[in-house]
């Protein structure tokens, strides 16, 4: 089966989703014997993204297209997924130093930005609705902290 380009994205992502399944026994430790441990989310994030990239692959190979059509795609077209799957390394990364709230906050825009959300309205109030979503989830909700960085 020959692979083609615009799958490699998908299969990029199911491979992070797979080392990150791998990954998790060794970077979450629980003393916890019951199904709703740290390592609960994680897991439910690395079969998540496994299973949304293999359904993605999985409509890419069965559309039809036309012969002339498929052949030769863009570079351009490519450029996003791999973005936001660097963009989303780069905010781990971020977060102990600048804190959840703004690494949240930028990633969020950046996302917007790179996926072609061109609107400044959009642009400034849905980065701030799911940053403080997310942070009133995590913290309220869940009870859980969130790392805390220089500035917030």
């Amino acid at each position: 089966m020959k692979v083609g380009k615009s799958v490699l994205p998908s299969l990029a992502a199911a491979a992070f989703g797979v080392i990150i399944l791998l990954l998790i026994p060794n970077q979450v430790s629980t003393a916890e014997i019951n199904q709703m441990n740290a390592r609960f989310f994680p897991y439910l994030l690395a079969i998540g993204i496994i299973l949304l990239s293999v359904l993605s692959i999985t409509i890419e190979r069965t559309k039809f297209r036309p012969s002339g059509e498929g052949k030769r795609e863009s570079v351009k077209r490519q450029l996003p997924p791999f973005a936001v799957l660097l963009g989303s390394m780069l905010w781990v990364i971020l977060i102990p130093y600048l804190g959840f709230t703004l690494t949240t906050f930028f990633t969020t825009l950046s996302f917007m930005i790179i996926l072609g959300n061109r609107k400044k309205l959009q642009l400034l109030f849905v980065p701030i609705a799911f940053t403080v979503t997310l942070y009133y989830s995590v913290v309220i909700l869940m009870r859980m902290s969130v790392p805390q960085g220089m500035f917030f």
